[in-house]
Order: C-alpha cells, then sequence, then structure tokens
C-alpha cells in the first residue's frame, strides 16, 4: 500500500530548500483528480518519476512541463 503524502506542513522544504507553491499545487490538483503519479506521467508524455521530482521540488519549472500539467 503506498504511502500517503505529507501534509503541506510537512512538505515545506526538500533538503533544507523552500518547495514552491507550484510545486505543492501539483500533488494536490493531481489527488483532487484521483490520478497516481504514473497516470499523471502518461498524460503529459514524462517518466512518473519526474512526477515525483517536480512534487518534491527537485526537478526544475519547466515552462513547457507547467503547459502540460495546466
Amino acid at each position: 500500500m503506498p504511502k500517503p503524502p505529507l501534509s503541506p506542513d510537512k512538505r515545506k522544504t526538500y533538503r533544507g530548500q523552500k518547495i514552491s507553491q507550484f510545486c505543492l499545487n501539483v500533488q494536490k490538483k493531481r489527488l483532487e483528480l484521483g490520478l497516481t503519479q504514473k497516470l499523471l506521467a502518461a498524460k503529459i508524455g514524462v517518466a512518473h518519476p519526474r512526477i515525483s521530482e517536480i512534487e518534491s521540488g527537485r526537478f526544475p519549472e519547466d515552462p513547457d512541463r507547467i503547459i502540460a500539467l495546466a
């Protein structure tokens, strides 16, 4: 069984760096829509680990990916 996502209060930083509101919103909206990271990745044409990287703030916010996520 997958672990539930961390609450927004606990996800404010990743390795000492603040996670942007965009990253937090990606996860929130994905969960609202009932999508897994794998399904979301397939919809926007990226590998599923990339969604985890976006949600955790480890991947730069690429304008093309922002548009695809929108």
